[in-house]
């Protein structure tokens, strides 16, 4: 059918064959002949090219066919790969992205980056260091994504650069410092966004049987449902108990490739089809910028508790919905506006998928919520319209908050505050518990755990049910 063929194949021997095949009426026998033996030539020329000029690499983007899909080119993986740790190329999520820029951003004042996250476990019993040392290389060993970094180079492109390199490990006495003042130093020491390693265990050592484990990282490597993940499987090795199969993270960022867009940026629109007005909050600006950020921690009485569980039971609403709306209305009557638009971090774990729930990553997502506050609406029937609303977002969730951002006809980021999709973040803690990690093995219980993150928004609220 075609007026030449060449099939080349290695033949018993080991020997590189080239069949030539061709139209007689087309080409003399004589041209084909010589055409085979230039070939020849040519590969002669290019091997001895090879051995005499090695490339430093020859890794190529189709190596790499997920962040090729994003834009990785020859050019950049030439740089990348020469490295002696790389180790792999992957997209990032548009949350990633996101995070990687803010934290870029504080390159002045790193210390005050609110996507530094830490945990500190206490540790009540004999410990042995050097098993939860290895225990702690076996997590990042098993997880990919805890060995990403997150080069400016490749943020540019979507791409995050993952590397081989040897865990951050410290061991430290107390020597009389308190817990606050020692995670204080702790987040002062900027991660290395470009060179790594994104997450270190640090164990402060109070006396023989009382230690503090610190684990930071940053956001960018885990989601809160992930924490308590990554303490189960590491009790579980430092116990010396087996592991099932990991989820992959490079699994979820396929499936994300792999889902319909265009109707759901169609959604997105249509979402917020006439919406007016900014949506920045009524609050004044600081005098100065402030470091860090600033908390207030409510406990809920156990009768007050029960009675919101009772009546979210009652009327077929869950209690992040009946939280939810109580802090819409809140903002609404604080801004005097008849709408109002929040953001609702979702787990981004979708039931579809098998054993989703016990991946270890970035999956969570932030979405807006938006509803208009009239008077004459019974307050049940619109709490339940916010919970039929976000059912009705689920299949849409894949979509960005950069691009639902462009869907709203919205430009902007944060630091202009007029043209914010919205300013204020809600965040439903409620993450699985392994009851088992609370003894953490048969010498070491684990005592009180505390958690630290941030947040660039002006207003988070965020709720964990006890």
């Amino acid at each position: 059918h075609h007026l030449i063929e060449v099939n080349a194949a290695i033949d018993g021997s080991g020997s590189l064959a080239i069949n030539w095949g061709y139209h007689p009426q087309a080409h003399r026998q004589a041209a084909i002949a010589d055409l085979a033996l230039r070939f020849n030539e040519m590969l002669e020329t290019l091997a001895r090219h090879c051995h005499e000029a090695p490339l430093r690499q020859k890794l190529t983007p189709s190596d790499f066919p997920l962040a090729k899909k994003v834009g990785l080119d020859q050019g950049l993986l030439d740089q990348l790969a020469v490295e002696p740790d790389f180790e792999d190329v992957l997209p990032l999520t548009s949350l990633q992205q996101g995070l990687a820029y803010e934290s870029w951003s504080r390159e002045e004042n790193r210390a005050a980056d609110p996507y530094h996250v830490q945990i500190a476990l206490d540790l009540n019993g004999v410990l042995d260091i050097e098993r939860l040392r290895a225990a702690f290389d076996g997590i990042v060993s098993r997880h990919q994504i805890l060995r990403l970094t997150l080069p400016l180079s490749t943020i540019e492109r979507g791409l995050g650069l993952y590397r081989s390199l040897p865990i951050d490990w410290r061991v430290e006495a107390a020597q009389g410092r308190k817990l606050k003042e020692i995670l204080k130093e702790d987040h002062s020491e900027a991660f290395d966004l470009g060179g790594g390693p994104l997450i270190r265990a640090r164990i402060i050592k109070h006396d023989d049987v009382h230690h503090t484990l610190i684990l930071s990282n940053h956001h960018a490597l885990l989601d809160g449902w992930s924490t308590p993940i990554l303490l189960s499987e590491l009790a579980a090795l430092y116990r010396g108990d087996s592991l099932g199969p990991v989820i992959e993270w490079r699994d979820h960022l396929a499936w994300l490739f792999s889902r319909e867009r265009e109707q759901s940026l169609a959604y997105w629109r249509d979402y917020f089809s006439g919406a007016e007005g900014s949506n920045a909050l009524p609050l004044a600006e600081p005098n100065t910028p402030a470091i860090g950020m600033g908390e207030h921690i409510v406990t809920l009485s156990t009768d007050l508790t029960r009675m919101m569980e009772r009546f979210a039971r009652e009327h077929g609403l869950t209690l992040s919905t009946v939280f939810e709306g109580a802090f819409m209305l809140l903002l609404a009557r604080l801004s005097s506006r008849p709408e109002i638009t929040i953001g609702v971090t979702r787990n981004g774990r979708s039931a579809d998928r098998s054993e989703i729930d016990q991946a270890i990553g970035l999956y969570i997502g932030t979405l807006p919520l938006r509803a208009e506050v009239s008077l004459g609406v019974r307050l049940v029937e619109w709490l339940k319209s916010l919970q039929q609303e976000q059912a009705g977002q689920e299949e849409h969730s894949h979509i960005s908050l950069s691009d639902i951002q462009r869907c709203a006809n919205i430009h902007g980021g944060h630091r202009d505050r007029s043209v914010n999709l919205f300013e204020a973040l809600f965040v439903y803690e409620n993450y699985p518990i392994d009851e088992n990690v609370k003894k953490f093995s048969e010498e070491i219980t684990i005592g009180s755990v505390l958690g630290l993150d941030g947040t660039h928004y002006p207003l988070a609220l965020a709720v964990m049910p006890g």
